[in-house]
């Protein structure tokens, strides 16, 4: 039995090809908001295409970090270090 014709990937974001996205699947980095929107992929060989439906990628941005008008911050990061900036010591 001969083999299946090499399959080719090619990804879509908001209906434009990514760059060098042509893996079978799409690893995003360091994630901003200008990134969220919708994303597909074609997947062809010599007998056809196919694309897929959209996956929606929907960017949440961190709150704002609340240290205003603190004494003390203590993230509980294995130490009793204050990481305030406040200069204070822990007891």
């Amino acid at each position: 039995m001969p083999a299946a014709p090499a399959l080719n990937y090619q990804w879509q974001f908001n209906s434009t090809n990514v760059a060098g996205a042509t893996a079978s699947s799409l690893i995003l980095t360091n994630v901003q908001p200008g990134q969220a929107g919708d994303y597909l992929v074609i997947v062809s060989n010599a007998l056809g295409a196919v694309t897929s439906s959209n996956a929606v990628l929907v960017v949440v941005p961190s709150p704002p970090f609340l240290t205003n008008g603190l004494v003390a911050y203590y993230p509980f990061n294995g130490n009793a270090n204050d990481e305030s900036g406040q200069g204070m010591m822990a007891l």
